[in-house]
This record gives C-alpha cells, structure tokens and sequence, in this order.
C-alpha cells in the first residue's frame, strides 16, 4: 500500500493507472474522480471475449452502453419479428444476428443466421411462436451475464 497517496479525492483512493485500469476484477472499483480508484464496490468485467476485446479498443463505458442497447432493444425487436412479413422479418433476423455477434452472444447469433437464411428461402414455412421460442430462452441464458455486466 506503499503507493496510496497521503490525501486527494478520496481517502484509501489509489492513482489511476493504464494498468490497473486494464484489467477489472471482483473487489475494483472505477468510481473515483480526477484519475483515482476507490476500492469497495465492484466492477463486473466483461463477461465473455468478444466484449473484453471490444472494451480493450472502445473502452469498457462504451462497451456498456452497448449492451445496455442490446439488452433493451433484443426484446422489441424480437416482437416485432413475430408480427411483420417476411421481408421484415429476414432484416431483423440478419440485425439481430449482428447485434448478438458484437455482444458475444455466439449461439444467440447462430440461431438467428439460420432463421435469416430460412426465411431467404420462399419456398420455406413462415415463421410461427414456436420458432421464436428457443431464440427467446437463449436470449434469457446470455441476459444474465449482461445485466450483471452493466449493472451500476
């Protein structure tokens, strides 16, 4: 604790570093001010490597605002696709695959890719709740890690 300063904002604050600011962990805590850590409450890193690289060229507070977007509009959209024509339907399939890719969400996105191709193909049933069902319980199993991930 050699490194503590003897005041400044925060008492127990330590100088914020590119290195101690790189890798979060359980315990850390980014809520001081003017370059300072205040240990205490946590910080939930990103919970999975797409997000940790992403957070590493973006920046761990754009990373959040991103999955907080994610986890908002995944749902509407997802309703929607369940009442629009097919048309509709491929472009939310083909964006929501997208978006799921950026925040990690690989077997989210791999179901969606083949819902995207299967409604390219005309010659293929409309969709129905039931094909919407497994989308939405995957969804749920890859919400949790977010929330904690952008929880304040």
């Amino acid at each position: 604790m050699a490194d503590l300063p003897a005041h400044g904002p925060g008492a127990g604050a330590i100088p914020l570093t590119p290195a101690r600011v790189s890798v979060s962990r359980p315990g850390f805590c980014l809520a001081g001010a003017r370059g300072f850590v205040a240990l205490g409450t946590c910080v939930t890193p990103p919970p999975n490597p797409s997000l940790a690289e992403l957070a590493e060229v973006v920046g761990e507070e754009n990373v959040r605002h991103l999955v907080r977007t994610f986890l908002r509009e995944f749902p509407v959209t997802l309703r929607a696709m369940g009442t629009d024509d097919r048309r509709n339907q491929h472009r939310l399939a083909h964006s929501m695959k997208s978006s799921a890719q950026v925040v990690g969400a690989l077997d989210l996105s791999q179901r969606l890719a083949a819902l995207e191709q299967r409604l390219a193909d005309p010659a293929t049933p409309d969709l129905t709740p039931a094909d919407l069902n497994p989308i939405t319980g995957e969804f749920e199993t890859i919400a949790g890690p977010l929330r904690d991930f952008v929880a304040p």
